[in-house]
């Protein structure tokens, strides 16, 4: 926990304190733990996630004719893109959980403590 290692510098060590080198060398090093985390995160939203949802909102799942076309015709043809689509849908929304999941595991798996890898 972040607070763990920061409540030393809201509580005890002072700019006069023996230990304040060894503080802030210890923070700096959680914040560039925290900075490649957020990083990683980062990465993982934007690359995995959001371009899984945007190719989700480009799917039409409605394809109205430029022709006159029979009821049945109309209903049958939407039904097969209807199907196609649903089957892309699906995969992309297995690939976005996935993430999701892979973001939960990369923060509560990487220690921010230093000292820790």
């Amino acid at each position: 926990d972040i607070y763990t290692f920061l409540r030393p510098g809201m509580t005890v060590v002072t700019w006069n304190s023996l230990t304040a080198d060894g503080y802030v060398t210890n923070m700096m090093e959680a914040l560039a733990r925290m900075h490649d985390l957020l990083d990683k995160v980062k990465d993982l939203h934007d690359n995995r996630v959001l371009r899984n949802l945007r190719c989700i909102c480009r799917m039409c799942l409605v394809n109205i004719p430029t022709d006159m076309v029979t009821t049945e015709k109309f209903i049958s043809e939407q039904e097969q893109i209807i199907k196609a689509n649903s089957e892309l849908i699906n995969l992309r929304t297995i690939e976005i959980e996935s993430a999701i999941n892979d973001i939960i595991d990369l923060v509560s798996l990487t220690p921010l403590e230093p000292g820790k890898t």
